[in-house]
């Protein structure tokens, strides 16, 4: 079974982000990090570094790009608390979160890569989610050209 991550699990407990505590209870053979590299980031982490640390669990990795005002800068969506309640935190507006197509906002791709390569991750997602000031399909295809321009992929 794999996990894909959201910011919130970069929230800390005891000074451990909830992602590390999550993986540190559940075997590999139970569960493996479908790391998204837009959520690791916007968390407030190095997503390479992420990556390099669960590189003998990860073989599904998602690329998504991103712009906002601050990192860690509360949820780019709404929350539920336990009461079944949204939450009050700063908003994706609040923060200016916005995801971008690949190249164009806040992430660092060639180090992400390298350490996807070096992890021997086998699977790469272009994650888009949503587009708000273009077309998606054309979202698509400006993600598409960065990465074989770029990268030669």
């Amino acid at each position: 079974m794999l996990y894909h991550n959201h910011d919130f699990e970069f929230d800390t407990i005891d000074g451990e982000t909830i992602f590390d505590r999550l993986y540190a209870t559940l075997d590999e053979k139970e569960l493996n990090p479908q790391i998204d590299t837009c959520w690791v980031h916007y968390g407030g982490y190095n997503p390479s570094e992420y990556i390099k640390k669960y590189a003998n669990r990860l073989g599904v990795l998602h690329l998504k790009d991103f712009s906002c005002k601050a990192l860690g800068g509360g949820p780019a969506y709404a929350l539920i608390d336990g009461d079944g309640k949204e939450t009050a935190k700063p908003t994706k507006e609040d923060n200016e979160f916005k995801f971008q197509p690949l190249g164009m906002g806040r992430q660092d791709f060639k180090a992400i890569l390298e350490a996807a390569d070096e992890s021997c991750v086998h699977t790469l997602i272009v994650e888009q989610d949503a587009s708000l000031d273009r077309p998606p399909m054309e979202a698509v295809a400006i993600s598409r050209k960065y990465l074989k321009d770029t990268f030669g992929i």
